[in-house]
């Protein structure tokens, strides 16, 4: 083989997705990008949750459950789900409001009968 060459390295970009708290949902859309193309994440809430916000490193980057941008380098987005403060997920007879003030998670009824 003679003559000169060019050659174009085309290196994908990961983009993966977590929910927070696990059990509040499910993401989707995740997986190898080049750059330059579109991207599209979509949350989903569990039973009795609602979507908060996608962040990234802790900032938010997007308040919609659905979450379109351009692939420019590899992202890791966390989409956050919580629980209406007057319901009672668990229904354990304390409103999820009442559980986080009392330092208890409202996924997971109370052993202690209070």
């Amino acid at each position: 083989m003679s003559g000169d060459r060019t050659l174009q390295a085309n290196f994908k970009c990961p983009i993966s997705t977590a929910s927070f708290p696990s059990s509040g949902g499910t993401t989707s859309g995740g997986g190898l990008y080049l750059p330059g193309e579109t991207c599209t994440v979509t949350a989903t809430p569990a039973s009795g949750f609602a979507f908060d916000n996608w962040k990234e490193g802790g900032t938010v980057v997007s308040n919609s459950a659905s979450y379109t941008f351009t692939v420019a380098d590899k992202r890791n987005l966390v989409a956050n789900f919580s629980l209406p403060a007057g319901g009672d997920y668990d229904q354990d007879g304390l409103s999820n409001g009442e559980e986080s003030s009392y330092g208890t998670d409202p996924t997971y009824p109370d052993t202690d009968n209070d």
